[in-house]
């Protein structure tokens, strides 16, 4: 990597503990959280608090943080979906402009899974101490995990196409 890349990534976590920039979700439902997380069984869950089939299905259409203009990030998580309370995981739905980013951040409580469905995609994760940063790019129909806890950025390798 280049030392000018690494100066530029060092600062930009270094920001983003200085002040937060980040989608944040907002729970739906937040007392069905609550009782999800306090159900003694798989069964109790499934029967009692989401017994709908429609409970099982997440439309991203529907995320607030949904658009294609300039773009957006949407989660599946316990905050949006509350099927996904204590499965620990996020599912992310990217669509970043061309030449933009998401800025460093990092999910406290959840591994974060990113699907790319179009364009490229490049990617920066930092795990822990002593763990190697992993650079790498997203193509069509390529995903990558963000294991809980690592800082991770995107950037869309695009070309911003001026008329």
């Amino acid at each position: 990597m280049m030392p000018t890349l690494q100066a530029f990534l060092t600062g930009a976590l270094v920001a983003v503990f200085v002040a937060q920039v980040a989608t944040v979700d907002q729970a739906v439902n937040p007392q069905l959280d609550d009782e999800i997380k306090l159900a003694p069984t798989n069964y109790d869950k499934v029967t009692k608090l989401l017994p709908n089939d429609t409970d099982w299905i997440y439309d991203f259409t529907t995320n607030k943080f949904y658009n294609f203009a300039p773009g957006g990030v949407s989660n599946a998580n316990a905050a949006t979906f509350p099927a996904m309370t204590g499965l620990g995981m996020t599912l992310a739905i990217l669509n970043l402009g061309p030449c933009s980013m998401l800025p460093p951040h990092y999910h406290p409580r959840a591994t974060n899974v990113v699907v790319a469905i179009e364009g490229t995609t490049h990617t920066y994760m930092i795990n822990e101490n002593g763990v190697p940063m992993i650079d790498e790019v997203l193509t069509p129909m390529k995903m990558t995990i963000f294991p809980q806890g690592s800082m991770h950025m995107m950037y869309n390798m695009g070309e911003l196409k001026f008329q």
